[in-house]
């Protein structure tokens, strides 16, 4: 599935000087990952 998401200029020019194109996806992925609650619950 792809998202959309919108970040400010400065942090996404460093999201993209802080990994290579093929990394960043797993990297958001594992963050949403720990962040999220594991169960389906209304945020």
């Amino acid at each position: 599935m792809q998202v959309l998401l919108h970040l400010p200029d400065d942090l996404a020019a460093r999201f993209k000087a802080a990994l290579p194109k093929k990394e960043r996806s797993a990297f958001v992925a594992e963050l949403l990952t720990k962040a999220l609650p594991e169960q389906d619950d209304t945020l």
